[in-house]
């Protein structure tokens, strides 16, 4: 199942601060204030700039531990995280910004982030046999920024890999949107793996595909 859904988990509920001096009577600790990252969705461009506040300015910024997701870097002067996710991916790494005070000051942070494919495609109601046929229903998911020109279609392949067609759609999918797609047909005895596929055409350069399918055959006697 594709993954759907973004989800960006900050780790405690607090900044971990780790002073290395003692600070002037006054001064502001250092922190770092920003509180969510965008999700990146992968083989899209991403760009977000960590924020920091207090201490003794400029700042340097660096991985303290993790990775991030493939294909993204952080610069260290700036803070700016950029680049082109390549693939949908989890992954938790600390962040951490030092100022420019003598001893240096430090601020760091532990994040979770999940980065979700540019189209998503999952069962709403998973294939199941119902009276004459298999039935069931897939939500399919524009992450992005661009409008995708879909095709969907959805067949039912026996044991002699003869394919059924359960369903078929065409249509304009927004962006940051999602449709449920309803699907089913009448079908003659035989056993059946399910495969819906999706494709997404944001431009001659920019396509996106989904897939599902049954992990193991449905049998109509």
């Amino acid at each position: 199942m594709a993954c759907l859904l973004i989800i960006l988990l900050l780790a405690g509920d607090g900044w971990a601060q780790q002073e290395n001096a003692q600070r002037p009577a006054g001064a502001v600790p250092l922190a770092i204030v920003s509180n969510t990252l965008p999700q990146p969705v992968a083989h899209l461009p991403y760009h977000f700039q960590l924020v920091a506040e207090g201490g003794t300015p400029p700042y340097s910024w660096s991985l303290e531990k993790g990775e991030l997701p493939p294909g993204l870097h952080l610069q260290a002067d700036t803070g700016i995280i950029s680049g082109i996710t390549a693939a949908a991916a989890k992954l938790t790494f600390t962040v951490a910004v030092k100022d420019s005070a003598e001893p240096p000051h430090t601020a760091v942070r532990e994040v979770t982030v999940t980065s979700v494919p540019a189209l998503q495609l999952e069962w709403q109601r998973h294939p199941a046999l119902e009276n004459d046929g298999i039935y069931g229903e897939v939500k399919v998911a524009n992450p992005s920024e661009d409008p995708y020109d879909l095709t969907f279609i959805v067949v039912a392949v026996n044991q002699i890999g003869k394919a059924f067609a359960l369903g078929y759609q065409h249509f304009k999918l927004s962006p940051q949107a999602t449709q449920a797609i309803p699907f089913g047909n009448s079908l003659p005895q035989g056993s059946y793996i399910v495969h819906a596929d999706a494709v997404g055409i944001a431009s001659k350069d920019a396509i996106r595909r989904a897939r599902l399918q049954t992990p193991k055959p449905l049998v109509k006697q």
